[in-house]
């Protein structure tokens, strides 16, 4: 298992070489700190993360292969 230096020199070239990856990281990786978010807020990121990653439609598929459940999107209505 790697130990704390080697997590960071990794961190370190990743947000070098990954524009996507470093965006927002230092922030991103405050608020899931779990001394500041209930597990609420950490599933509520998670499933934001989740369609950022995947958009939409590959967060449902997700969902509906890992966690089990009955998984919907409710489209939102922009008709004003």
């Amino acid at each position: 298992m790697p130990n704390n230096s080697d997590l960071k020199k990794y961190i370190h070239k990743r947000k070098k070489r990954d524009r996507s990856f470093a965006e927002g990281y230092d922030e991103g990786y405050e608020r899931m700190s779990t001394q500041t978010l209930n597990p609420t807020d950490i599933r509520k990121l998670g499933l934001q993360a989740l369609a950022k990653a995947l958009g939409p439609l590959g967060m449902v598929r997700f969902l509906q292969q890992y966690e089990g459940g009955i998984v919907t999107i409710q489209k939102k209505d922009t008709s004003g």
